[in-house]
């Protein structure tokens, strides 16, 4: 769709592909969050290079072990808690 409007014979479209319109997957910050608990604190994670599934608690000793070094670990209200390294882009920070 574009525009509102749906394209049913694309050989025949005269627009022009002009490419993604989004980010592609940035390779240091390729994990995405799946769930949150009752306080939005992020549990579930997705990887979508290596596409696996991660617990926060897999998350955090992947990043201790310096597996995911777009990443790091803080504590925040008690819970080590994955957060993602300041690199000025808002569509890969964990959310």
């Amino acid at each position: 769709m574009d525009n509102g409007e749906l394209i049913i014979e694309p050989k025949k479209d005269k627009r022009v592909y002009e490419g993604a319109n989004h980010d592609p997957v940035n390779k240091s910050k390729p994990v995405i969050v799946l769930t949150e608990d009752e306080n939005g604190r992020n549990q579930t994670f997705f990887d979508l290079v290596k596409k696996t599934v991660l617990t926060r608690e897999e998350f955090v000793s992947q990043i201790e072990a310096q597996n995911y070094p777009g990443y790091s670990v803080k504590q925040i209200n008690g819970v080590l808690t994955p957060v993602s390294n300041p690199d000025g882009r808002r569509s890969n920070n964990l959310s």
